[in-house]
């Protein structure tokens, strides 16, 4: 399977101490600032309008098989609705859209599961693969010293190579769903080093890879202390994990397909992207191919 046609959309840069909840909450943002985060994104279009932006580059004239829509803020319209929406908008009305949620913000794990299923079952094409939500409330997020933004990202997950992009050489998902009301503290900082120690062991070890043999550890855009965390539960070199979009906040799945885009890789580097939510952990070992 390769992942291509990488696209974002998001909305507009506000300093975070003019985010409503900062205003006047000097040592909050001085600490954000400090963990490297200096943005929250604010749109005010809909998560699927959002994804539709993105989705008409991604496409560029290409005709999917089929569309899977990840999205774990629900908004004005009921997830059916904005699904149909979606499609209306991306300019693919006549192709079946599959959503995905539950997973907050690792939803690129299930979604890309999601998306390499209906290839199986369809046979050679691409299917694709939009990610998109906005915060519903408060954006600060104390547990991972960022803060929510809104935006959406998109690319093809296709059979064969079309484009320059990433090969995906393995997946290793892990879920503990007794662990999903954990509190922001050490209880939860737990149990997402435990999910992303033994998804990260799994891809790696089913790959026959060693963590020497990868260029970087690609994470969300969580604080510098948290993303410090994961490198170490990856058992990865802290010089090596990488979130080019930090400054720009959290957003949700969207920052690892954003992360993809951002980076550039030389052909045939090897990189471990991880994925967590509030109890499913996902780990990707991808390979860049330059066409």
């Amino acid at each position: 399977m390769y992942l291509s046609g990488f696209e974002v959309e998001f909305g507009a840069r506000v300093p975070v101490a003019e985010l409503a909840e900062f205003v006047g909450a000097r040592d909050e943002v001085e600490l954000l600032l400090d963990e490297g985060v200096r943005y929250g994104l604010v749109a005010d279009r809909p998560a699927e309008v959002l994804a539709a932006a993105s989705a008409v580059r991604t496409l560029a004239g290409t005709r999917p098989l089929a569309a899977v829509y990840c999205c774990e803020t629900i908004g004005a319209r009921p997830p059916a609705s904005a699904a149909t929406a979606f499609a209306v908008a991306a300019g693919i009305p006549d192709v079946p859209v599959f959503t995905v949620g539950g997973a907050g913000c690792g939803n690129l794990g299930p979604g890309l599961r999601v998306a390499r299923g209906l290839l199986a079952a369809e046979g050679p094409g691409s299917v694709l693969l939009a990610v998109a939500d906005r915060a519903p409330g408060p954006r600060y997020l104390p547990g991972d010293l960022t803060v929510l933004s809104d935006g959406a990202a998109t690319c093809l997950v296709s059979t064969s190579p079309a484009r320059p992009g990433f090969r995906l050489l393995g997946s290793a998902a892990v879920t503990a769903a007794d662990r999903a009301g954990a509190r922001p503290g050490l209880a939860a900082a737990k149990a997402a080093a435990a999910g992303v120690a033994a998804a990260v062991g799994r891809v790696l070890t089913e790959a026959d890879t060693a963590v020497d043999e990868c260029a970087l550890l690609l994470v969300g855009n969580y604080g510098a202390s948290v993303r410090a965390m994961l490198a170490a539960a990856a058992g990865f070199p802290s010089r090596t994990v990488h979130a080019p979009n930090v400054a720009d906040g959290h957003c949700f799945a969207v920052d690892l397909l954003h992360g993809l885009r951002s980076l550039e890789p030389s052909d045939m580097d090897r990189i471990v992207l991880v994925a967590t939510g509030p109890h499913a952990w996902t780990a990707l070992l991808l390979e860049y191919r330059a066409c």
